[in-house]
């Protein structure tokens, strides 16, 4: 009744194929990858929903004045800095601003300038 141990010739351990174990089990990440892109995806619209909320608050900005401070956009590298108003052009919709920093003047939106 008692267990002695495996007979001569009974299969102890198998090792299954690993090609088959590496592709099938140990290696399947798409669920993982389904995840992920759904979260990501999630984070976008939460983002994009805060972002229209951003851009209709900015909608109602203050009228610009020559010699106003303001934050502008640098263009060349998409990153905004100080800046005072030099010149309004309303026709266009843009105006001068001199940057503080880079004692540089630019055309730039009115509509990109922010306080």
């Amino acid at each position: 009744m008692g267990f002695d141990g495996p007979n001569e010739g009974d299969v102890v351990y198998r090792k299954a194929d690993l090609e088959d174990a590496e592709n099938e089990d140990v290696w399947d990440d798409s669920t993982l990858i389904k995840m992920y892109d759904e979260m990501i995806n999630r984070t976008y619209d939460s983002l994009g929903a805060q972002c229209t909320l951003a851009t209709k608050k900015k909608k109602k900005s203050r009228k610009w004045h020559v010699g106003d401070h303001c934050m502008a956009p640098y263009y060349g590298d998409q990153l905004w800095y100080p800046a005072v108003v030099k010149s309004l052009d309303l026709d266009d919709g843009k105006c001068d601003v001199l940057y503080d920093v880079y004692d540089e003047l630019a055309r730039v939106s009115i509509a990109d300038l922010t306080k």
